[in-house]
């Protein structure tokens, strides 16, 4: 996703409820993902 494939996107499905939560990132590495998770 984005310019050069430099971003993505984290989908998160609870499954009792169904409910879909998407978190952009500012980049691919874990350290990325991570934050984007925690905020």
């Amino acid at each position: 996703m984005g310019e050069k494939h430099k971003s993505a996107v984290i989908t998160l499905v609870e499954r009792c409820s169904k409910a879909i939560i998407t978190l952009k990132t500012n980049g691919r590495k874990a350290s990325d993902i991570e934050a984007s998770i925690n905020q």
